[in-house]
């Protein structure tokens, strides 16, 4: 009797899994998704997202990164363009990486070394335009290093290459094209009058 409902609860256990992780590939594929894959454990660094979620979900559509979790909500998502970096890092070693600032934004205790197990986390080093990010993604147990690495690599093989986005005082020069700032009167690159 004591196996039957350790068998109940074991397969009960497997189809609530399965049912939430079809959730999630039904919200990324009603928002245009292509392709999806798992990302670990939510740590920080989504805008608006202040809780670690587990078994979140990556699904990538035409120009987004999209991260969902649980039964198929969307905690956030990063353009393909605005990365700046992608980093695989043990997670000890990662709150080295990670400046004092943006330690204190994203919260020093949620990234506590425990001591006896080696964790994994995927760094997503990004930009909107006015906010600089580090969304992490956490990997722990059996394959922790392989996992991390096959999300790392497929974010990478999906990221768009990185255009500039200028800043409210810039402006590109109608001549050459450079960046310039938008009170100049002369482009220091080509010498041409902008006024």
């Amino acid at each position: 009797m004591e196996w039957l409902i350790l068998i109940l609860i074991f397969v009960g256990t497997l189809a609530f899994y399965n049912f939430a992780s079809n959730k999630r590939s039904e919200s990324i594929k009603r928002s245009g998704g292509s392709n999806e894959f798992e990302c670990g454990k939510y740590i920080a660094g989504l805008p608006d997202v202040n809780t670690n979620i587990e078994d979140v979900k990556c699904g990538v559509t035409k120009s987004e990164f999209m991260f969902v979790g649980g039964f198929g909500q969307v905690l956030g998502k990063i353009p393909r363009d605005s990365i700046n970096d992608i980093i695989v890092e043990d997670k000890s070693n990662l709150s080295k990486r990670i400046t004092v600032t943006r330690m204190l934004a994203l919260g020093i205790f949620s990234l506590a070394v425990p001591k006896k197990k080696k964790d994994f986390c995927v760094l997503i080093d990004w930009e909107d335009g006015k906010n600089h990010y580090n969304t992490i993604f956490e990997f722990t147990g059996l394959l922790a290093t392989e996992r991390a690495n096959q999300t790392a690599n497929s974010l990478r093989k999906f990221k768009k290459p990185r255009h500039y986005r200028l800043k409210e005082d810039e402006i590109k020069c109608p001549f050459c094209a450079e960046i310039i700032k938008k009170e100049a009167k002369i482009c220091r690159y080509c010498n041409n009058n902008i006024t």
